[in-house]
């Protein structure tokens, strides 16, 4: 067998090595030079491409370096792969500089932060973005905003240059996806950005607020009293000896106790709005300052929440004969608050009943929509009134935000109506929303999640 190899193998060695004693020297030297200067040309790619690929990293470095953010890489294990200064800063120890290193630690004993970590541990199961904000306490308070997001290799790279992930705990660098395009989870990438001066100044507006609208809240009072007893004793005052006397003082008296009346409603009424004005301030800063906290839960008959709404502004729908029609399951209960329910309720319908047209109707509704935990209470508002320009939707449910500046004014509008809905739906743990068609009218919607209460049928 070994003869028959060597007898099949001898024949084109043979020509081959009669081919290159045939070619001359000169032929072998330029055959070398064309090989190496494809060596040459191949080596140069090969620089330009480490070149830039340094230059790369050197950019990458300088942004991260000059960035004021923490941004923190980890690999599967949540060992460091890459802290930028400000990492270095946070987390280092607190009396070291930004140049002590944090690669090649682990991230729990590096930052001691078991929610960091909690988080981190999240994105690299699901493999999907996490949003959150939390406190840290380095010397003081801060409150940051942060986003841990997944990184991901080409599965090509799976393992070329990190060690294997035996650890115990550790995530397996399993791929996404398929084919030549899946990618091999490599590890995460958390950025923190500092949001505690934001928090203070908010919380400095929101104390703001509350304390202004305390203090202006006894004035107007005053005004309203004064105002009340003024108009009270002009009522009371009598009219005059005889008619014959009056007459005789002419139209001057007449008319400047007409202009002091005017005068009066203008104080009065201008009174009401800043005393709404203040109590909107009010609710809104308690709703913004302590959220769901304070909120007390009880079993709430829905129909009855809806039926209160329209009972407070029965006399303004009368004097437009507006209808208001009531559409609810009967025996309709959840787990809420029924005031702030009421509240948000009746703001809707009230601005219904402003911007609806003499005449027209004003619907009402009130289900379930879901099934066991995605079920919402879906609590609806409908009218037939002039609609909302698409632009103002966005911007609707801001606080002092108006459509038409003039008109809601002049309806007695404080601005606050749509941000208290909002934030009472947010309190809840809901949503506040707006569909509306331009010459057809509006419809607003609150869904809270829906626990039924004792009693529902």
């Amino acid at each position: 067998m070994a003869a028959s190899l060597f007898r099949r193998l001898a024949s084109p060695l043979a020509a081959a090595a009669a081919s290159l004693r045939a070619r001359s020297p000169r032929a072998r030297l330029e055959g070398l030079e064309a090989e190496l200067g494809s060596l040459r040309d191949e080596a140069g790619a090969r620089s330009r491409d480490a070149q830039e690929a340094r230059s790369r990293t050197h950019e990458l470095e300088a942004i991260l370096d000059a960035m004021a953010e923490t941004v923190v890489a980890l690999d599967t294990r949540s060992r460091i792969r890459l802290a930028n200064p400000s990492a270095r800063l946070l987390f280092g120890p607190e009396s070291a500089c930004s140049d002590l290193r944090l690669e090649g630690r682990d991230f729990l004993e590096a930052t001691r932060s078991t929610e960091l970590q909690a988080v981190v541990e999240a994105c690299l199961r699901t493999r999907a973005e996490e949003r959150f904000e939390l406190a840290l306490y380095r010397g003081r308070e801060r409150w940051f905003q942060a986003l841990a997001a997944p990184l991901f290799a080409p599965s090509a790279e799976s393992g070329a240059d990190c060690p294997p992930d035996s650890a115990p705990g550790a995530v397996p660098r399993t791929k996404e996806g398929g084919g030549s395009g899946a990618r091999t989870l490599a590890g995460v990438v958390l950025v923190l950005n500092d949001i505690t001066e934001l928090r203070r100044l908010e919380r400095v507006r929101r104390d703001f607020v509350a304390n202004v609208s305390h203090e202006l809240r006894t004035p107007i009072q005053l005004i309203k009293g004064f105002a009340e007893a003024i108009r009270e004793e002009e009522a009371a005052a009598p009219a005059g000896p005889t008619a014959r006397e009056a007459a005789a003082e002419g139209t001057a008296r007449e008319a400047a106790a007409g202009g002091r009346k005017r005068f009066l409603e203008i104080i009065e009424r201008n009174a009401d709005r800043m005393e709404s004005l203040i109590q909107d301030l009010l609710i809104l800063a308690r709703l913004e300052q302590e959220g769901s906290a304070w909120l007390a839960l009880e079993d709430t008959e829905v129909r009855t929440v809806l039926a209160e709404a329209c009972e407070a502004v029965a006399a303004k729908a009368a004097a437009k004969s507006i209808a208001l029609d009531i559409a609810c399951p009967e025996g309709l209960r959840a787990r809420a608050n029924a005031g702030l329910l009421e509240q948000a309720v009746l703001n809707l319908v009230d601005n219904a009943v402003k911007y609806s047209p003499q005449g027209s109707r004003i619907g009402l509704t009130a289900e379930v929509e879901g099934e066991g935990s995605e079920a919402r209470l879906s609590l609806a508002v409908r009218d037939r009134g002039p609609g909302i320009p698409a632009k103002d939707l966005p911007r609707l449910f801001e606080r002092f935000y108006r459509v038409d500046k003039a008109r809601s004014r002049e309806l007695g509008g404080t601005g606050l109506g749509l941000a208290i809905v909002r934030h009472i739906a947010l309190a809840h743990g809901g949503t506040a929303s707006v569909e509306s068609w331009e010459g057809e009218g509006s419809l607003f919607t609150i869904r809270i999640p829906f626990t039924a209460a004792s009693g529902t049928t």
